[in-house]
């Protein structure tokens, strides 16, 4: 589905999506105007208006998607400049009344390589210190950042806010529970 979004995108066409969520027993439709394409994890995700909740900025991961069909009604252009939409955010999940916030973390020296060829964002700042790889991003906290933060293991430490660090570690307790 792919092509036939970015030339809806293109060609401005409002769409009738059928998706079928994770959380839904069934599928179901949306009156969607999609306006943007994001890639993210080797997912394509297309972002747009809802017309049902007229949420400027509605997430359609498009390996759910059922099927589309082209509408007749009106295409509804988006206010939205998505590339700033974007920039303060790790992944594709924005809450909308969060702000950007620096996230200070300390890698050990065994993937400072890693972090430092490969930076978590672009706002990425660091600096080598004696324990490790300082790092401070400037992001709003999301599901995809907690994700990325834990793919590291012992081999990263949240410094601070301590409200994202008290996240991280009530996820890691939870996932102590399962061994």
């Amino acid at each position: 589905f792919l092509t036939p979004l970015f030339n809806a995108i293109i060609n401005e066409r409002s769409l009738l999506v059928t998706y079928q969520d994770f959380k839904s027993d069934a599928p179901y439709d949306i009156p969607f105007h999609p306006h943007y394409l994001k890639q993210y994890n080797n997912r394509w995700f297309a972002f747009g208006l809802n017309e049902d909740t007229y949420a400027p900025n509605w997430n359609l991961a498009i390996d759910r998607i059922i099927g589309l069909s082209e509408r007749r009604t009106k295409y509804l252009a988006s206010v939205i400049d998505w590339e700033d939409y974007f920039y303060d955010i790790v992944g594709v999940t924005r809450m909308l009344e969060a702000t950007p916030e620096p996230i200070h973390l300390l890698f050990s020296k065994e993937v400072a390589p890693y972090i430092l060829t490969k930076p978590l964002h672009p706002s990425q700042k660091h600096q080598m210190e004696s324990d490790g790889l300082s790092v401070t991003i400037h992001v709003i906290p999301n599901f995809e950042l907690e994700t990325l933060i834990l793919s590291f293991g012992e081999k990263v430490e949240v410094v601070s806010p301590d409200s994202f660090r008290r996240t991280i570690l009530q996820r890691l307790q939870q996932t102590q529970t399962r061994y």
